[in-house]
């Protein structure tokens, strides 16, 4: 139900399905069995990486990433508050932007002065901002390495389901990214069909992060509390945490490449928000929360994250007969274009 420890007999050593550093399968679903007792121990920390991305329009009216920032939790627990939530020690962050591919005195245009003192600030410790060259395949690349390496077990971001993880994974489709499936743990060779170029279906992000719980504040924040009338992370900032946010729109976005200080205005909104992701996080209890709502429902974890109210009543159903030694029949489907209209 949900959650817990499981213990698995007879392991075999599995192959290069996934990224994993230990990787088994089992031929029988009866060798691994739930832990009871003295062994159920408590949940381990998890590593929680949060994302904020910034976009500009292109001519096609695509967004493409300029500029990605992350924070790094390494220490989270999943049933009970965090203790000293914002402990230096425990979070690592990085940001990497990259130039736009304009010509000098157009609106994201970054001039050599400006590369010059930023590369001079990063050399001496005033900033981190690592600046790539103009190529957005590049940009993508890297954060898909550090994804990889700092291996996070949950991803947090705001509208990270609606905006931010949709564009990275169409930017990465269509740029043909090599190492895309590190959002995830599996190891994939195809993109997820909704990603394919053409496309219409609908976005499957089941198959996406595979291996990986994502946290998008904005539906589970609208899920846990039913009373506010906007979701946005200015909204909720502002009452949970009693921070200020201005919004910068991905078309003002090029506005910022003009100077050195712009810029790196442009830095800090962005590690700002996730910085504001994962307090609001930790101030709603997202994480103890929805174990428990996945405990008892005995659903997927992800699931209860995706706001599917529905399937925790299903999937409690499901386990009661179960219980009881029924076979519960297949679901069944309308066939679609039928042209009768259903009551």
């Amino acid at each position: 139900m949900g959650p817990c420890w499981v213990e698995v007999r007879e392991p075999q050593k599995g192959v290069n399905a996934s990224w994993c550093t230990v990787e088994a399968t089992v031929d029988d679903s009866k060798l691994i069995s739930v832990c009871s007792g003295s062994r159920n121990l408590d949940p381990p920390p998890i590593v929680v990486m949060s994302l904020d991305i910034k976009t500009r329009v292109n001519k096609k009216q695509e967004h493409e990433v300029v500029m990605i920032s992350a924070l790094i939790h390494k220490d989270v627990l999943t049933d009970k508050p965090t203790p000293n939530q914002m402990g230096r020690n425990n979070i690592a962050h990085f940001t990497v932007a990259r130039s736009m591919d304009v010509g000098p005195g157009l609106p994201g245009h970054m001039s050599d002065q400006t590369r010059k003192e930023l590369a001079l600030g990063r050399k001496n410790g005033t900033n981190n901002l690592k600046i790539l060259g103009s190529s957005e395949r590049g940009l993508l690349q890297f954060v898909m390495t550090q994804m990889s390496k700092y291996d996070p077990d949950c991803i947090v971001g705001h509208n990270i389901l609606g905006h931010s993880i949709d564009v990275l994974m169409h930017r990465m489709s269509k740029l043909k990214v090599s190492n895309w499936s590190k959002i995830g743990r599996l190891n994939l060779s195809q993109f997820p069909r909704a990603y394919r170029s053409g496309s219409t279906s609908k976005h499957n992000f089941d198959r996406l992060a595979v291996g990986r719980l994502i946290v998008d504040t904005y539906a589970t924040a609208k899920e846990l509390i039913r009373s506010e009338v906007e979701y946005t992370l200015k909204h909720l900032s502002k009452k949970f945490l009693n921070l200020q946010r201005i919004e910068i729109l991905p078309l003002d976005v090029p506005n910022y490449y003009q100077s050195c200080e712009s810029i790196l205005h442009l830095q800090k909104h962005t590690e700002s928000g996730c910085f504001m992701a994962l307090s609001l996080m930790f101030r709603l209890e997202m994480l103890p929360v929805t174990k428990q709502l996945t405990n008892l429902g005995g659903c997927l974890w992800s699931k209860t994250l995706s706001g599917g109210r529905a399937e925790r009543i299903e999937y409690l159903l499901l386990h009661e007969f179960h219980r009881r030694k029924y076979i519960v029949p297949d679901k069944m489907y309308k066939k679609k274009g039928s042209g009768k209209r259903g009551k």
